[in-house]
């Protein structure tokens, strides 16, 4: 019973993880890179849960080496793209860069191509679970130096980027991806220690477990870090308080939603009430309808009027503002301090 719980729960965090992801790379504007190997590391550690995952439930162990090399897959796979995000962050020469992971790469594919031989584990089918014993010594030994070697690789180039970092937040970042692969090998370490694994029911879970607490923590932290980085999201509400131009918006009824200082200024808009196109401008009924019927079959356009509370002459040009379905959800308007010619 603990170990279909366990395995249940591995599935769980592999099915969570990949979403995560997904919702990251579709959310956010930008960071394409980031974006990239967030979507690279959350298949990773889809691939590592999933597979070992349900290599301990099925009951049918023609397929227990395939899904052994799934899950395998993807642990490998994860510390190769960190590795391959750290050359990337830190402008790595594409040349020097290759050759590492190129080495790495193929030391995957061996180990890999090792764990689905017929000679390298016996896979047992028990009463509630599958579990495998080590046959062959050569390519457990291969797997945990080629995780080992890799683990420390990924921490001194670690180590090395946090100390090219010069803004906090940006060492932060890098503080807690050095924490990461320290984890990856403590997790190790402690495998080989327990022979092979922590828990028969489930083999590899504390392993993929680790996998996903760094990949969680890279989800956060880059999460935190992508808030920070100039961007039209970030810096938008500063401007709009900080602009001199009187900004307005309207819902598609005529409802004024939000304005800057600028245009509580110019407008000297009442805030202690509902306001209308009509409460701010000296408008007729028939103008505010056209001005709205054309905003809601999302036109562009301008109108020439006078300031209700003041008489200030001005021109007001608007902007519609669609939503994903391609229907109009808002309209942005802005008053010009230049009056025109057929107003003077």
């Amino acid at each position: 019973m603990l170990g279909g719980f366990l395995n249940i729960t591995l599935f769980s965090l592999g099915i969570i993880s990949i979403a995560f992801a997904l919702a990251f790379f579709f959310q956010k504007n930008g960071y394409l890179y980031t974006r990239i190997f967030t979507i690279l590391f959350g298949c990773a550690v889809f691939l590592s849960c999933a597979g070992h995952s349900v290599l301990a439930l099925t009951a049918d162990l023609r397929y227990a080496p395939i899904l052994h090399a799934i899950g395998l897959i993807g642990i490998d796979s994860f510390l190769l793209f960190e590795l391959a995000f750290l050359f990337y962050d830190m402008n790595v020469k594409r040349i020097v860069a290759t050759i590492p992971i190129a080495a790495f790469a193929i030391f995957e594919f061996l180990d890999i191509l090792f764990h689905i031989g017929k000679n390298c584990f016996i896979y047992i089918n028990r009463q509630f679970y599958t579990s495998y014993e080590l046959k062959n010594l050569f390519s457990y030994i291969f797997h945990y130096c080629y995780i080992f070697a890799i683990a420390i690789f990924l921490l001194i180039f670690s180590v090395r980027w946090y100390k090219e970092k010069t803004i906090k937040r940006e060492k932060r970042f890098g503080l807690h991806v050095i924490l990461a692969n320290l984890l990856i090998l403590f997790f190790d370490a402690l495998s080989i220690a327990s022979n092979m694994s922590l828990i028969e029911q489930s083999p590899n879970f504390a392993y993929c477990a680790a996998i996903t607490v760094v990949f969680f923590i890279w989800y956060v932290q880059v999460k935190k870090y992508s808030s920070f980085v100039p961007s039209v999201q970030n810096v938008s509400k500063e401007v709009f308080k900080m602009i001199d131009i009187p900004v307005l918006i309207f819902d598609m009824n005529g409802n004024l939603d939000l304005y800057n200082s600028a245009a509580d200024w110019e407008l000297k808009i009442d805030g202690n009430k509902k306001n209308t196109l009509r409460d701010l401008f000296n408008l007729t009924d028939v103008e505010a309808l056209r001005i709205l019927a054309k905003a809601n079959r999302a036109e562009n356009g301008r109108f020439d009027t006078t300031i209700k509370a003041t008489g200030k002459k001005r021109a007001v040009s608007f902007f519609v503002k669609i939503d994903y379905t391609g229907e109009a959800f808002c309209l942005i308007m802005t008053v010009n301090f230049q009056i025109p010619e057929e107003l003077k």
